[in-house]
């Protein structure tokens, strides 16, 4: 009963609130207790008083007889239907109505237009972080330029707060930015790094023939192939032919070679449920003393090419 009572909703709804033509039927719709209006339950009281449910359970909980005509009751029953609905029908003015509302209905209805519809009723900004309280008609103006108000970033597309747009601009991974190497491109702030990495034409980077080591910037490295073909045909050669002496050597030890095999159970069930980046790690396995997991992304680490997985 107690939970029930919490849920009653108080307007403090007075005679003075009935609308034209409710006014006796308004009376009876009041508590006799608190006076407001009535979520109609009664006692087991000869007479059968009605009473809000609130009210009623703090006498039973007390254990006092009935406030109406002194009676003993022992339980709390919900009232008969005709006389729930009769109180249920009064209609009602509603709480603003010296402000000029016109609104009548019942007390279900008020409650809605109170929380919905009301132009007089003093409500809340809806945006977080905003404490502004007025008129529902004052808010609705407030509403379209207010400091807290959601709006989308021209790049993310995020909701942000539209006082707090600077700073997300400042930080959004979305917006392009200036490559710091003075390329002249400006790639998303997220994906700078990628950006020198792979694309930036003023980003020094090593010349990958094994054995030259030469640093040029990327727009450079071409010139710089052309200029040292020679150069690189040799260490190409003699990285080949150091190649071919290490592969006989490993032919020549092949007897001596451990093969490990390591199996991973469903593996092909667990993988198709991961996303890219995602790893599947296999059972510890011992090699020349050492102990090792091995690693497997099937569908690629986050830098693999679409389609490849990595170990």
């Amino acid at each position: 009963m107690s939970n029930a009572a919490a849920d009653v909703r108080r307007l403090g709804l007075d005679p003075s609130f009935a609308a034209e033509g409710f006014e006796q039927l308004a009376e009876n719709a009041l508590c006799s207790i608190c006076h407001d209006y009535l979520d109609v339950v009664e006692t087991d009281c000869e007479a059968r008083h009605i009473f809000c449910r609130p009210c009623l359970q703090i006498v039973y909980d007390m254990r006092k007889p009935c406030p109406e005509c002194r009676g003993h009751f022992s339980k709390i029953d919900t009232a008969h239907i005709r006389i729930r609905s009769s109180i249920e029908q009064v209609k009602w003015k509603c709480l603003n109505h010296e402000s000029g509302c016109k609104f009548t209905g019942t007390k279900k209805e008020l409650e809605r237009h109170l929380d919905n519809e009301c132009e007089e009723q003093e409500t809340g900004c809806p945006f977080e972080g905003c404490g502004e309280r007025n008129h529902r008609t004052v808010i609705s103006q407030h509403k379209t330029g207010c400091a807290f108000r959601k709006v989308p970033c021209d790049h993310c597309t995020q909701g942000v707060p539209f006082n707090a747009m600077v700073q997300h601009l400042s930080v959004c991974d979305k917006v392009p930015v200036p490559c710091p190497n003075g390329c002249g491109q400006n790639p998303p702030r997220g994906e700078l790094s990628v950006h020198k990495e792979t694309d930036c034409g003023e980003e020094t980077v090593s010349c990958e023939v094994p054995g030259c080591g030469q640093q040029v910037k990327r727009k450079e490295m071409e010139g710089h192939e052309e200029e040292s073909m020679k150069k690189h045909m040799r260490l190409l050669t003699t990285q080949l032919l150091t190649n071919k002496r290490e592969t006989q050597l490993l032919i020549n030890k092949r007897e001596t070679t451990k093969i490990v095999k390591v199996y991973m159970p469903e593996y092909e069930t667990k993988a198709a449920g991961l996303n890219k980046g995602d790893r599947l790690t296999s059972a510890a396995f011992s090699f020349q003393n050492w102990r090792f997991h091995i690693w497997v992304y099937p569908k690629g680490e986050i830098i693999a090419s679409e389609g490849k997985a990595s170990v």
